[in-house]
C-alpha cells in the first residue's frame, strides 16, 4: 500500500495524504485503507490502543489532551467505527491560530499502542516494512537515554556558542524557553544532548520533533518549557513580476484540482473539504483562469480572479511574498453583491484578521486577507482555501439575513415544527386554488414515525434566520436532513448546497448528510450526489380524499432507527 508511518517506541505516526492518484505530487494515496488495516491488525493482536491524536505541524504546539481524536475506550469499537470517528473529528478539528474548522479527513496522526506493543514488537503487530531508501529513526529506548544533565549541558553549550550544533537550523515552529531573554531551537538542544548520551553524532533526521515527541517530553521533563516560536509581524509585499504572479497562480489552481475530482459540467469537488468549485476563463485576461468556489448558490459563493498585473493593489486578488520569499495568495475582504460585505462587517462575520500589505498604489486603503500559503503542500493549500471560502459563504448568509445579526459561529436555536394541510394561492394570472403543503406533510409523517421510544426529530435554526429541515437522532449517529418536494437538478443542487452550508453554520460537521427527494431523480444526479458525501433517498406521495398520504423509503427509516 502507498502509505507511510514512523515508529517511535510504542507509538506510530501515520502520515497525511496529499495530491491525487496519478499525479507527481501524490503521496500516501492509500491512507484510508491502510489506516483501517492497521487498526484491524492492532485489535486482532490483542494489543490495546491508548489513544490517538492529531499530529500536524499546525497543532503540535497544543497539549495532547487538546487534540485528541480518539479516546482509549473508543478503541474497543470495531476498527471501521474507530476509523469513522477519527476521520470525522479530523475534519472538524480546530486549526490554530484562530481557525474554526479543519476540513481534511486524511491528516497526520499519532497513535499509542500498549500491552504487547513494546519496541520492535509494534512493527510486527502492524505488519509493516521499512521502505527501500528510507532511513530509520533512532528507537525510543536509545532516545530515552538522554537525561536532564545531558540536556542542561547542551543548553549551556548553545548559549555559549550558537554554532555548536552544526546541521540543526534555527527554531521554526517551537522554541525552548531558557530564561526571559534566551530561547533555543528544541531539535538543536536535544540533538546535542543525544549525541553526548549515545556517544555518536545525532543528526536532525535521527529523531522527530513536535509536541508529542520524545524530544519535547524529555526537554520539558528537564525543566525547559517548549512553546510556539515567536514570529515577528512582517508586512507582505505585493509581487511586481507578472511572470512570477502567473506561475504562483497556476500553482494554486493545480493544487486545488489535484485535491479534487470531476462532477461533470465543469464542476470539481474537494471531498476532504466539502467545497465545490469551477475553473472559468477570465473575462479580463484571455490566457488566465478564474476560480468560482462555494457551490451551487451564486449568492453565497466566492470568485477569486486572476491578477491582471504585478503589484496590482486595485485588484480583488493578488500574489504577495514575505521577507523570506514565501508566496501567498491574498484577496481583499470585499464580497460584492446584495448585500455587499466589507470592512468591519467582513472581519466580524468571517472571524478573519487582515494582514499588512505593502507595494503597489491604490486610491483607497485596502484590507487584504490570506487565502493560502502557496509554498505548502497541495492538501494544505486546498484546506486553507476551503476555510477562507466557507467563512465567506457564512458571512454572505448572515449578511443576507439583515444587519446586526450574530456571527456565524453562534449556537443554533430550536425552530418551530412544520405544518401540513393546505393554503390558498391567490388569483393573479391563474384562478385561485387550494395548494397542499407537501413539505410539511412529509415532515409530520416522519415525526409521527420517530416518536417512539421518544421524540427524535427536531428542527434547528441559525440566529441569522436559516433553518434546517431536520436533525434526527438516528440508529447509527445523528442525521442532518434536507427535504425537497421535487426531483429536478435544481432541487438537488439547492439541497446539497444547503446541507453543506448548514453543516458548517450550525456546527453539525459530524452529522450524516441526507437529502430526501420526491420520487427518484436521474441516475446521473444520484451518483453525483452520493459522490459529494450526501446520502439520497426518495419518497412518494399520493392525494387521497383525506389529504396527502406520504410513503417514506425503508432504507431511510432504517438509518433513522424506525421500524415503522
Amino acid at each position: 500500500m502507498d502509505a507511510h508511518l514512523d515508529i517511535e517506541g510504542d507509538e506510530f505516526i501515520f502520515h497525511s495524504r496529499g495530491g491525487a492518484k496519478g499525479r507527481a505530487s501524490a503521496r500516501n494515496i492509500d491512507y484510508g485503507p491502510a489506516l483501517r488495516l492497521l487498526l484491524t491488525r492492532i485489535q486482532a493482536a490483542g494489543a490495546r490502543v491508548e489513544g490517538a491524536w492529531l499530529d500536524t505541524e499546525e497543532v503540535r504546539h497544543l497539549p495532547l489532551e487538546a487534540r485528541v481524536i480518539l479516546e482509549r475506550d473508543e478503541f474497543q469499537a470495531r476498527p471501521e467505527e474507530q476509523f469513522r470517528l477519527m476521520s470525522g473529528r479530523m475534519q472538524i478539528f480546530q486549526r490554530p491560530p484562530g481557525s474554526r474548522r479543519g476540513g481534511s479527513r486524511v491528516k497526520k496522526v499519532r497513535i499509542r499502542v500498549g500491552q504487547k506493543a513494546r519496541g520492535a514488537d509494534l512493527e510486527g503487530i502492524l505488519g509493516v516494512r521499512w521502505t527501500a531508501g528510507r532511513e530509520q529513526r533512532l528507537p525510543a529506548h536509545d532516545l530515552n537515554k538522554v537525561t536532564a544533565t545531558h540536556i542542561r549541558n547542551a543548553v549551556e553549550r548553545l548559549r555559549r556558542d550558537p554554532a555548536s550544533a552544526p546541521g540543526f537550523g534555527p527554531a521554526r515552529e517551537y522554541e525552548v524557553v531558557v530564561d526571559e531573554e534566551t530561547r533555543l531551537p528544541p531539535k538543536a538542544v536535544f540533538g546535542l544532548a543525544a549525541s553526548d548520551a549515545l556517544g555518536f553524532s545525532v543528526e536532525p533526521a535521527d529523531f522527530s520533533g513536535g509536541a508529542a515527541s520524545i524530544c519535547h517530553r524529555l526537554l520539558e521533563a528537564a525543566g525547559y518549557p517548549v512553546v510556539a516560536a515567536r514570529k515577528p509581524r512582517v508586512p507582505l509585499m505585493l509581487e511586481d513580476d507578472l511572470a512570477i504572479v502567473d506561475e504562483a497562480w497556476d500553482g494554486w489552481i493545480n493544487a486545488l484540482t489535484g485535491e479534487a475530482r470531476s462532477l461533470g459540467s465543469g464542476l470539481l469537488w474537494m471531498d476532504a473539504h466539502s467545497v465545490i468549485f469551477s475553473p472559468r476563463p477570465s473575462d479580463k485576461r484571455a490566457d488566465r483562469t478564474d476560480i468560482h468556489l462555494g457551490g451551487f448558490r451564486h449568492d453565497l459563493s466566492v470568485t477569486i480572479s486572476a491578477p491582471l498585473k504585478g503589484a496590482d493593489a486595485n485588484g480583488l486578488s493578488a500574489i504577495a511574498r514575505d521577507a523570506s520569499g514565501r508566496r501567498v495568495l491574498i484577496r481583499q475582504g470585499w464580497l460584492r453583491g446584495r448585500p455587499e460585505v466589507r470592512g468591519e462587517q467582513f472581519r466580524r462575520l468571517t472571524g478573519l484578521t487582515p494582514v499588512e500589505v505593502t507595494g503597489g498604489t491604490a486610491p483607497t486603503v485596502r484590507e487584504w486577507y490570506i487565502v493560502a500559503d502557496l509554498d505548502k503542500a497541495s492538501d494544505e493549500i486546498a484546506a486553507s482555501t476551503a476555510d477562507f471560502v466557507l467563512r465567506c459563504m457564512e458571512a454572505r448568509a448572515a449578511a443576507k439575513a439583515g444587519s446586526g445579526v450574530p456571527a456565524p459561529s453562534s449556537p443554533p436555536l430550536t425552530a418551530g415544527e412544520e405544518t401540513g394541510g393546505t393554503f390558498t394561492r391567490k388569483a393573479v394570472t391563474q384562478p385561485e386554488a387550494e395548494v397542499h403543503r407537501i413539505h410539511g406533510e412529509v415532515w409530520l409523517r416522519l415525526q409521527d414515525l420517530l416518536k417512539s421510544p421518544g421524540p427524535r426529530l427536531s428542527k434547528l435554526r441559525h440566529q441569522a434566520g436559516y433553518e434546517v429541515d431536520g436533525v434526527i437522532a438516528g440508529a447509527e449517529g445523528r442525521i442532518l436532513l434536507e427535504i425537497k418536494t421535487g426531483r429536478s437538478a435544481a432541487d438537488v443542487y439547492e439541497g446539497v448546497g444547503q446541507l453543506m452550508l448548514y453543516s458548517s453554520m450550525l456546527g453539525l460537521h459530524d452529522h450524516r448528510k441526507v437529502l430526501l427527494l420526491a420520487f427518484e431523480p436521474s441516475a446521473t444526479l444520484v451518483e453525483a450526489t452520493r459522490s459529494c458525501g450526501v446520502e439520497l433517498y426518495s419518497y412518494a406521495w399520493t392525494k387521497t380524499d383525506d389529504g396527502i398520504e406520504v410513503d417514506l423509503p425503508n432504507g431511510f427509516l432504517a438509518i433513522c432507527g424506525s421500524d415503522r
